[in-house]
């Protein structure tokens, strides 16, 4: 699994808090990224904050994501969770605002 959390350069820092890539594997899907980030962008624990799949299908965001990996175009999809925006892309990057 690769994830490395940084500051997003040259973005108003009211808005975004941090921007992290992965590698999507098996265990590290898409779903996963994104409560990982989130949790580490806000300092809360995974296990006790919200569920992702009441936000968004996280299916549908896996199948989307995982998908668009060997496409000649990245995918990218932008939501609200746990009271911050997120996207993230086919390309494991995950910027939580």
């Amino acid at each position: 699994m690769t994830h490395s959390p940084t500051k997003v350069a040259g973005a108003d820092p009211r808005r975004v808090r941090s921007r992290h890539e992965y590698e999507f594997t098996d265990t590290m899907t898409p779903s996963v990224a994104v409560v990982e980030a989130v949790a580490e962008a806000t300092g809360r624990d995974v296990a006790t904050g919200p569920r992702l799949q009441d936000f968004i299908s996280t299916d549908a965001l896996n199948t989307l994501l995982t998908a668009s990996r060997d496409a000649t175009e990245t995918v990218s999809v932008s939501f609200d969770f746990d009271g911050a925006r997120i996207t993230i892309d086919g390309t494991g990057s995950v910027i939580v605002e």
